[in-house]
């Protein structure tokens, strides 16, 4: 093993560094902060100490940077931590609070949420605040899926067998391993029951080089696939999400083209089947791809031999994918587009696809009332601008019954504004997710144009 040193921290421990390890007073004297937001079904979250903001609108599988508290005080502090979010609608809501913990100066303490919205578990682990910039490799294992008991975590060289090798360490849930130092390079972690070799993450080969103090945050994994957990990667400002490289990304193909009919979508070099004879304006299922650049090739259904588009991406582990292709006056089109499909217990949460090739732009409104004018009101307006072929971010909207009024405009024209459909009735719930496919009759029929509502919930 490269890393260097198998001391073990406990959760919670709190080390206070001498003043000989140089740096300012404020260096010495204060504290800092992160957040890790992993409520399988909250919203946005903020943190507060003391009453004061800190971290705002941390999204779902995200970990802040380290701050300072403003509420801060000399080498101790108490202070009440605090989570909370806000509805579509502005309400607030407290997740959950730590009363009067006692936060000591030149420490960096990571709070991390987890479980559901209906039943948190919030915990801190905390390491002393070493000299920056760091020279060298850390490492610190956080043990934050609550489905999961204890784990054993390797870090070996990648392909290592883990038969005869010691764990790096052995966590149960709010368990930190404390940051130990490494040698920077390449590695592998892996995560096993605790005491067996039964492998429940594989990270694959993490490129851990250079000087930098990094964790790696274990949750479990919400999405629609087999995968038990998602590891969360930290250093320094930037945080990113890994998935289990065995279970890989799942893809699949949406057919917006009106020209060439049912589609083949393959991928990769033994030409992996993503869709077979996809019709216009139909989604397929999902199919699991190997982590890492792909080579998608969509053909006419059947006709391997000729070939429409050809389009190198990247899917990543534990993540998932729509890959839409059609037709345009510049040529095939083919965009591998990233899916958010989780379900928020406070928000009906909405996106819409333009697959009419027709030139215009699509606007997506949603009105309490039947809207009298043309355009509904501005405030309505939940997508605009939607071009062939995108895909709209998601809207998080209030639960409740709506009308939903799909526009159309010239390109370039920017008004005149004209229903795509007559508007009709929509009732979002809290923990939706719904995706408004918006296409003509079929590929040789533009009207009377549709709109296929996809629930995209996750269960």
């Amino acid at each position: 093993m490269r890393y260097l040193s198998s001391l073990r921290l406990g959760t919670l421990a709190v080390v206070v560094l001498l003043a000989s390890c140089g740096g300012s007073e404020n260096e010495v004297t204060a504290y800092y902060v992160r957040a890790v937001h992993a409520l399988v079904d909250g919203p946005r979250i903020q943190m507060n100490v003391s009453e004061l903001p800190l971290h705002s609108s941390v999204e779902y599988l995200k970990a802040t940077r380290m701050s300072i508290p403003v509420s801060k005080g000399g080498t101790t502090d108490i202070a009440t931590v605090e989570l909370k979010a806000f509805t579509p609608a502005g309400e607030t809501i407290i997740i959950d609070t730590i009363p009067d913990y006692e936060f000591s100066g030149n420490v960096e303490y990571t709070v991390v949420t987890a479980g559901t919205l209906a039943n948190p578990t919030t915990f801190i682990t905390s390491n002393p605040r070493r000299v920056k910039p760091v020279t060298g490799g850390y490492l610190e294992f956080i043990h934050a899926s609550v489905d999961l008991g204890p784990l054993d975590i390797f870090l070996t060289d990648p392909g290592v067998d883990l038969i005869g090798v010691t764990a790096y360490t052995t966590l149960t849930f709010t368990e930190s391993s404390g940051s130990l130092e490494i040698t920077p390079g390449e590695y592998q972690v892996r995560v096993t029951y605790s005491g067996t070799t039964d492998v429940v993450f594989d990270s694959g080969t993490l490129d851990l080089t250079g000087d930098a103090e990094r964790q790696m945050i274990f949750v479990d994994n919400a999405g629609n696939s087999s995968a038990a957990l998602n590891m969360i990667r930290t250093y320094g400002q930037d945080s990113v999400l890994s998935g289990d490289v065995t279970f890989g990304g799942r893809v699949r193909g949406l057919n917006i083209d009106v020209v060439e009919g049912p589609l083949d979508i393959l991928a990769g070099p033994a030409q992996t089947s993503v869709a077979l004879a996809l019709d216009y304006g139909s989604l397929g299922e999902f199919v699991v791809l190997g982590a890492g650049d792909q080579d998608f090739l969509v053909t006419p259904a059947a006709d391997i031999t000729t070939s429409l588009l050809q389009l190198t991406d990247t899917v990543e582990a534990g993540k998932e994918y729509t890959f839409v292709t059609g037709s345009s006056p510049e040529g095939m089109i083919g965009v591998l587009g990233a899916d958010d499909r989780r379900s928020v217990a406070t928000e009906a949460r909405i996106r819409a696809i333009h697959g009419i090739n027709t030139g215009e732009i699509l606007n997506v409104y949603l009105s309490e009332a039947l809207p009298t004018t043309m355009p509904p009101t501005f405030s309505d307006g939940i997508i605009r601008n939607l071009g062939y072929g995108s895909t709209s971010n998601l809207y998080a909207g209030e639960p409740g019954e709506y009308y939903l009024s799909i526009t159309t405009r010239a390109e370039l024209a920017g008004a005149g504004e004209a229903n795509l459909v007559e508007p009709f009735v929509v009732q979002l719930n809290g923990g939706d997710n719904l995706t408004i496919l918006i296409i003509q009759a079929s590929a040789t029929e533009q009207t009377p144009y549709q709109v296929v509502l996809v629930d995209e919930t996750l269960n």
